[in-house]
């Protein structure tokens, strides 16, 4: 009777095994692909190649970043130039009127290089967090895993055992 009932146990362990196996692997292509589109963000854009070679279900985010880091850059650095333009009146009275507009260009691009870059971190912050709860998860799944490995080998001994004692040693 205990032979029948650790091989149960041994099927059911297989099973929990197995399952945890599974939810494993797919945590590390997760976190595969989030390492990849990290690399990719890394400098603050993102490329027609690197939309083109995204990992599998990563281009909907890119796409969602790209529109994001460019709306925050917009929108701060028009900020940044009204907060910027009181000051900058009275030293553009003194260029001639050609330049005025080409120094107001430059500095809307530097302003929104500067939001780009405060968007890329954000970013890069919020890849960092997911992967370290990837990083947490794993290790949770890794420790289950060692428990049912040693669960199943002890089943397996008893079961062993138990069909050693059915037929006898010989």
């Amino acid at each position: 009777m205990s032979v029948l009932m650790y091989s149960a146990l041994i099927g059911q362990l297989t099973r929990e095994q197995f399952d945890i196996s599974s939810k494993i692997l797919k945590l590390h292509q997760k976190r595969r692909k989030l390492q990849k589109y990290s690399t990719q963000i890394a400098d603050g854009s993102i490329s027609l190649n690197d939309m083109m070679n995204a990992p599998a279900g990563m281009m909907g985010r890119q796409t969602m970043y790209m529109q994001y880091a460019h709306s925050f850059a917009m929108a701060n650095a028009q900020a940044q130039m009204q907060q910027a333009m009181p000051m900058m009146q009275m030293q553009l009275a003194q260029v001639p009127p050609q330049q005025q507009q080409l120094i107001m260009n430059q500095m809307f691009q530097n302003f929104y290089k500067q939001q780009r870059e405060v968007a890329k971190e954000q970013e890069a912050a919020l890849m960092n967090e997911q992967e370290q709860e990837i990083q947490q998860e794993l290790e949770q799944l890794n420790a289950q895993k060692a428990m049912i490995d040693h669960e199943l080998a002890e089943a397996k001994q008893e079961r062993d055992k138990g069909i050693q004692q059915f037929y006898g040693k010989g």
